[in-house]
C-alpha cells in the first residue's frame, strides 16, 4: 500500500520547441537554413502528497510506466507530485491508463 495522498490527476498541452535542432542545407550562395521543428506535447501531472521515498508513488510510477509501455520525458518528482511529458497524441490513453492503474483516487 502507498503511503500517499493522491488529489487527482491534470493535463496541459503545450508545444516544445528544442533550442537548437537543426537540419542545415546549403541554399543559394552557401547559406545554411536552419529548420526548427515544434513539438506537440502534453505535460501530465499527478497531484498528492508523499510522492517520494521508497513507500511513495515514485515507485509504482516507474513499475506503471514500464508496464504500459508509457515513456515519459522530462520526469519531475517531488513531494507534492509528478510531473512529466508525453506526446500530445497520448493524452487521452496515459490518462486513462492511470486512472486505471490507481482507481482509488479518481
Amino acid at each position: 500500500m502507498y503511503l500517499t495522498d493522491i488529489r487527482g490527476f491534470t493535463a496541459e498541452d503545450y508545444y516544445i520547441t528544442p533550442l537548437c535542432e537543426c537540419s542545415f542545407m546549403l541554399a543559394d550562395g552557401d547559406v545554411p537554413m536552419c529548420a526548427i521543428k515544434a513539438a506537440p506535447m502534453c505535460k501530465i501531472t499527478i497531484h498528492g502528497m508523499g510522492m517520494r521515498g521508497d513507500k511513495g508513488l515514485s515507485l509504482y510510477f516507474a513499475k506503471f510506466c514500464r508496464e504500459r509501455e508509457i515513456e515519459p520525458r522530462f520526469v519531475s518528482v517531488s513531494d507534492m507530485g509528478i510531473s512529466f511529458f508525453v506526446d500530445a497524441k497520448q493524452k487521452d490513453e496515459v490518462l486513462d491508463a492511470l486512472c486505471e492503474a490507481f482507481p482509488m483516487w479518481v
